[in-house]
């Protein structure tokens, strides 16, 4: 009954399903059917990136745990039994996020794809989840900010209730500036060839929003007196940045040297319209071959039936000489 309570949701016989547990579930299932449809805009096929979600999603829940026993906000000491308890909540979005880019290493690495091609896909379905995500917080009645007190900041969008106090909804704030982020996001990948420009945008958009979300988290993970998730954010934003500048740099520099920085697009789009052409000139063929096979059998039908009727009119007009 404690679990149940603990953990908001609803029961399908014997078992709880947590309101919290179901909305991340959905959020990591709506990411990879979005990564899904955007694999061909990096060149990539859709397939492999089911196969790359196979070695992201458990390292991102396994890690995501990790770091939220590594540094709970209550200071607990877990025990090994205890730590994977995951079904009794605790879970950090960062830990997820290096877990998950540790999948993607290993996964680039073992079926040789470039990681900035593959990470440029990911980046924008992933700020989608985190933004879905957090609306598991606000069924937990977590990840609150700062306590209010003037009537005029009470209730959405400004606060949330918890227990007849109102807090920032700071779990708001982070949903929609994330969602705006995947919107930027999306466009720059649709509208970008740059190889890794989603990626270190991603870097630096969720990391300037994350730290300063976490100014007002009254629930913090901790590395001593240093909040854990605003460190993790400023490095952030800070390595996409860099990074921002360097791909610039790189496609400057290769481009003086004559080498097209975007060629694995134009190779894969001039791939794809060769094979659209083939596919197109099989189908006349097949086509063709059909109307060819109806003609030659029509015409064997025709003349086959013209050779009875003249054994027929043959046979008759022997009967009538005799």
């Amino acid at each position: 009954m404690n679990l149940v309570l603990s953990n908001p949701g609803f029961n399908i016989g014997n078992l709880h399903i947590a309101w919290y547990g179901l909305i991340m579930a959905c959020s990591m299932a709506l990411a990879v059917v979005l990564c899904y449809f955007f694999s061909k805009k990096r060149a990539i096929n859709s397939s492999d990136l089911i196969v790359c979600a196979l070695y992201v999603l458990p390292l991102a829940v396994i890690s995501a745990r990790l770091f939220y026993v590594l540094f709970n906000p209550m200071g607990i000491s877990y025990t090994f039994s205890d730590a994977i308890k995951i079904w009794e909540g605790g879970m950090s979005i960062w830990g997820g996020v290096i877990g998950g880019f540790l999948g993607v290493c290993l996964y680039c690495w073992i079926h040789k794809k470039n990681i900035f091609q593959v990470c440029d896909v990911i980046a924008p379905a992933l700020i989608l989840a985190q933004s879905t995500g957090r609306w598991g917080n606000f069924i937990n009645q977590e990840a609150h900010g700062w306590e209010v007190f003037d009537p005029n900041y009470f209730g959405l969008p400004f606060t949330v209730e918890i227990n007849g106090h109102y807090y920032l909804a700071t779990f708001l704030y982070e949903a929609v500036l994330n969602s705006i982020g995947f919107i930027v996001l999306t466009i720059l990948l649709f509208k970008s060839k740059k190889k890794g420009i989603v990626t270190t945008s991603y870097l630096m958009w969720y990391g300037v929003v994350r730290s300063i979300i976490e100014t007002f988290r009254t629930d913090p993970m901790l590395i001593g007196s240093v909040k854990f998730s605003q460190l993790i954010s400023i490095l952030s934003a800070c390595i996409g940045f860099i990074l921002f500048i360097y791909i610039f740099i790189r496609d400057k520099n290769l481009a003086k040297k004559g080498i097209n920085p975007y060629a694995y697009l134009d190779k894969i789009n001039n791939q794809n319209l060769k094979q659209t052409k083939q596919d197109k000139k099989h189908q006349f063929n097949k086509n063709n071959s059909k109307v060819n096979l109806f003609s030659k059998f029509k015409q064997k039908y025709l003349n086959k039936t013209n050779n009875n009727k003249n054994i027929d009119c043959k046979n008759k007009d022997d009967k009538n000489k005799n």
